[in-house]
């Protein structure tokens, strides 16, 4: 099971990434929201873990764009982040995130939450088919977000 890790902050990124391993997990990781959307796309992976504030793109958007394209929507996205308020928790919600869970969570309850959302995966797996390889760059990934932004604003006014 392949999982990508999405955080600004290398300490993070290698804590997660390591205990991840440990556990027999195959780890990509990417330091930014658009990084993410492009690893992401690049090489499928199985679980998305990703942080809240990140530099150029934050979690909330990256979630979306992944959750708004019906063909990845199935892969389990989990947010893990700093951030413990109950607004953080509305805005995972709202973006599509599957799981919510704190930096503090690190250790066998975020194993067990990966466990959780592999079982769900697995059984979507039942409907959906394989995810093709995708190569975005920068201007591909803000296109998404445009038109992401276009499609919202247009039910907006409906």
């Amino acid at each position: 099971m392949r999982i990508l890790v999405a955080d600004d902050s290398p300490v993070i990124r290698a804590a997660v990434g390591s205990l991840l391993r440990e556990a027999g997990y195959e780890v990509t990781t990417a330091e930014d929201g658009i990084e993410a959307i492009q690893e992401f796309y690049a090489q499928p992976p199985d679980l998305v873990l990703l942080d809240i504030k990140m530099p150029r793109m934050s979690g909330y958007v990256a979630c979306r764009l992944i959750k708004e394209d019906w063909s990845v929507a199935h892969i389990p996205i989990l947010i893990l982040t700093a951030l413990d308020s109950a607004e953080d928790r509305y805005w995972s919600e709202k973006s599509g995130a599957d799981g919510y869970l704190t930096k503090e969570s690190l250790g066998e309850e975020l194993l067990s939450a990966i466990r959780s959302a592999r079982a769900t995966r697995a059984l979507s797996e039942l409907t959906t088919g394989e995810v093709e390889a995708q190569q975005l760059d920068q201007v591909d990934v803000l296109a998404r977000v445009t038109e992401l932004l276009d499609r919202k604003l247009f039910d907006a006014t409906i």
